[in-house]
């Protein structure tokens, strides 16, 4: 293979993942409008704490991951939506005042609600 022809099936692959972490971003921030909407915190009387938030972000993120599941166009953008998800985590964490030593353990236990 030369490497034009590399360079070439490069670039299209970078394109494709630009293109899925954008569309990963957009379904991310759907899911998490659609977590902090109030009616779970009213009508279902669920605590609005850090805690809670993070499940209801988890549980609607699990339904999408298995709404597309036999989808196999749709898997590569889970994966990146789950990869968005870590990065918003890591932030949240970060925002709440933990430190690189101990973020690993606090997004595990996070990961485990």
């Amino acid at each position: 293979m030369s490497i034009v022809l590399w360079f070439e099936k490069w670039k299209q692959k970078r394109a494709s993942r630009s293109l899925r972490k954008g569309q990963a971003n957009c379904v991310y921030r759907r899911v998490v409008k659609q977590a902090r909407h109030p009616w779970f915190y009213s009508k279902l009387n669920i605590d609005d704490t850090v805690e809670k938030r993070s499940e209801l972000v988890i549980l609607h993120l699990f339904v999408v991951s298995q709404c597309f599941r036999d989808d196999s166009d749709f898997i590569l953008v889970v994966r990146s939506i789950m990869e968005v998800w870590v990065e918003d985590l890591d932030r949240a964490l970060r925002a709440l005042g933990t430190g690189d030593l101990v973020i690993g353990i606090k997004a595990v236990s996070y990961t485990h609600l």
